[in-house]
């Protein structure tokens, strides 16, 4: 068993974002009606257009929620519609985005990152096999699937006790307290050695705001790979 566990972000200045929107193809969200849901385009306010933005954005809410970890719950798309302004070229992952995001903080893995996530213990965690359309046809605008994550598990594990001041905590009414911090140095964090024992390989702490937890095992493994620095780890203070 390593000594070690690692926490995380996804590095904002590392990770490419595109100007993409998650759906879901049954959801009957398809083009040209989301266009209009979306307000970038020309289409009439008509009852039928009003009645998808019923249904459209409280989807796009609880899939905002649980990309920022705010809310536990199982929200995936399964598609993602790209060229959402007009007169504007489609961009799309290269083959240096083994991470990337889209509207709404929505993180995605490429095939090769991906791989090594299954390999691991995921438990409630999902990766989602999504391809990218093109608004502008309704095709498919690439034959390359990604996998789209809802980063649903949660486990308790930071201390309450921090000695470095940045990272005090601040009360909370849910959860006893919450830390938020955007600067960090390795060895910083207390965490409690539990951690070691955790079931899964990837994980959130509702207590540390936007901040979430990987095993040494799937750390390694990214880090061979050449995979890791897009998730911006930093090692934890182990307390007994």
């Amino acid at each position: 068993m390593s000594n070690q566990v690692y926490i995380c972000q996804f590095a904002l200045d590392r990770v490419q974002q595109y100007d993409m929107e998650a759906c879901v193809k049954d959801s009957g969200l398809m083009y040209p009606e989301i266009r209009g849901i979306l307000g970038v385009g020309l289409e009439p306010e008509t009852l039928e257009i009003k009645e998808k933005k019923r249904k459209y954005f409280p989807f796009a809410a609880e899939l905002s929620d649980a990309n920022h970890f705010f809310k536990q719950n199982k929200t995936i798309p399964d598609a993602l519609w790209a060229g959402i302004y007009q007169n504007e070229a489609i961009k799309l992952p290269t083959r240096e985005d083994y991470i990337f995001s889209i509207w709404d903080g929505g993180i995605l893995f490429n095939p090769s990152c991906a791989a090594i996530l299954k390999q691991h213990r995921l438990g409630e965690n999902i990766l989602t096999p999504v391809q990218i359309y093109d608004l502008s046809t309704g095709c498919l605008a690439s034959d390359e699937t990604y996998y789209f994550l809802n980063l649903y598990e949660r486990r308790m594990c930071v201390c309450e006790i921090q000695t470095t001041p940045r990272l005090k905590p601040i009360p909370d009414i849910t959860y006893g307290f919450r830390i938020g911090s955007s600067i960090f140095n390795d060895g910083e964090l207390n965490i409690d050695k539990h951690a070691l024992n955790c079931d899964v390989d990837l994980w959130h702490d509702p207590r540390f705001i936007r901040r979430f937890f990987m095993s040494a095992n799937l750390h390694d493994a990214l880090s061979e790979a050449g995979m890791i620095d897009k998730f911006e780890p930093y090692t934890c203070n182990l307390i007994e």
